[in-house]
């Protein structure tokens, strides 16, 4: 038997959740964004209300809305 004591199931489970965590982040990008307070208390109420831990996901979630909503139509003006 090897001298290195067995890891349990729990490490590995562990590590899954690492590569997991590692993989769902692997096309995300970080941006700054300035905004107003009041903005910024509703990101914290929508973040709060959805149940996210981050406002990046509120704002990626506005912004899928909308592109969605506005039938992926591209706009010259916006670039």
């Amino acid at each position: 038997r090897d001298s290195v004591a067995s890891r349990g199931l729990g490490d590995v489970y562990k590590r899954q959740k690492r590569g997991e965590a590692m993989q769902s982040k692997k096309n995300m990008r970080r941006i700054s964004v300035l905004v107003t307070a009041q903005t910024a208390y509703n990101l914290d109420k929508l973040t709060a209300m959805c149940g996210y831990k981050e406002q990046g996901r509120i704002i990626d979630k506005l912004v899928r809305e909308k592109m969605i909503m506005l039938g992926g139509q591209r706009n010259e003006n916006m670039r």
